[in-house]
């Protein structure tokens, strides 16, 4: 079943597994304004998922350094395990840096002309798509929710 055919009540269910604080107004928004909200959410609360699976793979990387033998964890094992912050201290600043970045990239989905005024002819865009895999609707203004959907 196509996220356009779905009842609000549906819409409300969803957004509400997915984790999101105000479920009413997401799904209301969807059926009122004709934007693909649960794509949105959905592809934003799968790259907060990917946030927290790879701070959770750096966390276990500082914890066990002899399990890789990694660039990244040669830097952790060498210079931050030689400072004062603790695990906890650098899994929150991972995730922050993490979260920048895909603040960063919504906004650069959001507005591809801000990468240089010589290119602005060239675009790009996140769309939801059927289930052959054709565009359906495109999902813009990502970076507004970003921080709405993480933590």
């Amino acid at each position: 079943m196509s996220s356009q055919t779905l009842s609000e009540q549906q819409l409300i269910d969803l957004f509400s597994k997915l984790g999101l604080k105000d479920p009413h107004r997401w799904a209301a928004s969807q059926m009122q304004e004709g934007i693909p909200q649960l794509a949105r959410a959905a592809f934003l609360v799968k790259a907060w998922r990917l946030i927290d699976l790879v701070t959770s793979s750096i966390v276990g990387q500082m914890e066990n350094p002899a399990k890789d033998n990694s660039p990244i964890n040669a830097f952790l094992s060498n210079k931050l395990f030689k400072t004062e912050a603790s695990n906890n201290d650098i899994a929150a600043f991972i995730k922050a840096v993490q979260a920048r970045l895909l603040y960063s990239l919504c906004l650069l989905l959001d507005d591809p002309e801000a990468v240089s005024s010589e290119v602005r002819d060239v675009a790009w865009g996140v769309f939801q798509t059927d289930g052959d895999g054709n565009p359906v609707a495109p999902m813009s203004c990502l970076a507004e929710s970003v921080f709405e959907i993480g933590p």
